[in-house]
């Protein structure tokens, strides 16, 4: 939750002279603060998965209730709104907030040329990473942690993660710490390399981003107009992955349809227009419990013709979608 202390208190402007302001931050993070109304932390959960050969691999869940202002028909839009974790740890973001502060660096290029500081660089700059490897000493002996984050972790906790803060620094000579199964491992002013790990506690598994290579497509097999919506049925094509060889599969597109041990989603979006050519209604068809894509029309429509368009996109892939025009006429009923 520390990125929202992080937005709040860098995005807005509390005075003329208020130092702990940067306007990029402001900027990035206007969204989620117009429509963020609260926050609460539940629970962690504990998983223990078994991947065979005897290894089980068990993985903290956090879960944390998000509560915003923002209504929309693709429940991932309203997630992207204000997520409630970060791919930086807590204490990798409050090193920086206090390096910001104490006039080391800022964050953004813009206001750094304005004050005539350092960009904030946690790879690139030596002589600033000395000083944040000081101050990771000073939070370490202290036990430090922000206000806002006191009654969630203690002392001994914040110690213990500025420890292995230090460590890290010590050991890879950055402190970009993030939590994929990359590494940044050699770095230039102009090139970056990265290093891939097996790392088991990691919650994406292997497979896991085969459907950004080779992602599946939708093809719409039949549109049929009922009173008050239209019907939409497809299939799928995807490939599947046999040993070390793959075969391209086709099958009906249905809210139990997997592509391995993942469900495919059924995104699908459609837009009515009248005979004028302007939008009526723009939403996102749903599947029905019979795998049926469902596109409610738009109430009282005035007697005349329209247009239907839709389009699919399983898990999101909008490359060549499958896109269906049909035309109707409305009674006025």
């Amino acid at each position: 939750m520390y990125p929202y202390v992080l937005a709040y208190r860098w995005g807005f402007k509390a005075s003329a002279n208020d130092k702990a302001y940067d306007p990029t931050i402001d900027a990035a993070t206007a969204l989620m603060r117009q429509h963020l109304v609260g926050v609460r932390v539940l629970r962690i959960e504990q998983q223990t998965k078994d991947i065979g050969g005897d290894i089980e691999v068990t993985r903290k869940i956090p879960v944390v209730e998000v509560y915003t202002n923002y209504v929309t028909s693709d429940p991932r839009q309203m997630a992207d709104i204000a997520p409630p974790w970060s791919s930086v740890p807590w204490q990798v973001l409050v090193l920086m907030e206090e390096a910001v502060r104490r006039g080391f660096a800022a964050f953004s290029e813009e206001e750094a040329k304005r004050r005539g500081i350092a960009w904030l660089d946690l790879v690139r700059d030596a002589a600033l990473r000395e000083k944040l490897k000081a101050l990771i000493q000073e939070f370490q002996r202290e036990g430090y942690r922000p206000d806002s984050l006191k009654q969630l972790v203690d002392r001994p906790s914040a110690s213990a993660r500025w420890a292995a803060l230090r460590k890290f620094a010590d050991e890879r000579g950055h402190l970009l710490v993030t939590n994929g199964p990359y590494r940044l491992s050699r770095w230039t002013e102009h090139s970056v390399a990265l290093a891939v790990v097996r790392e088991l506690t990691y919650p994406h598994g292997v497979g896991s981003f085969d459907h950004y290579a080779a992602a599946p497509r939708a093809i719409i097999t039949s549109l049929k107009q009922e009173t008050g919506r239209i019907v939409v049925d497809a299939d799928v094509e995807m490939l599947v992955q046999e040993q070390r060889s793959y075969k391209t599969v086709r099958q009906r597109l249905k809210r139990e349809t997997l592509r391995g041990l993942y469900l495919i989603r059924p995104d699908s979006r459609y837009i009515v227009l009248d005979a004028g050519g302007s939008v009526i209604q723009a939403s996102a068809a749903k599947m029905d419990e019979d795998g049926h894509l469902v596109a409610v029309l738009p109430k009282h429509l005035p007697r005349g013709q329209y247009t239907f368009l839709v389009a699919i996109y399983p898990d999101g892939n909008s490359v060549n979608p499958a896109v269906r025009i049909i035309s109707f006429e409305a009674t006025g009923s």
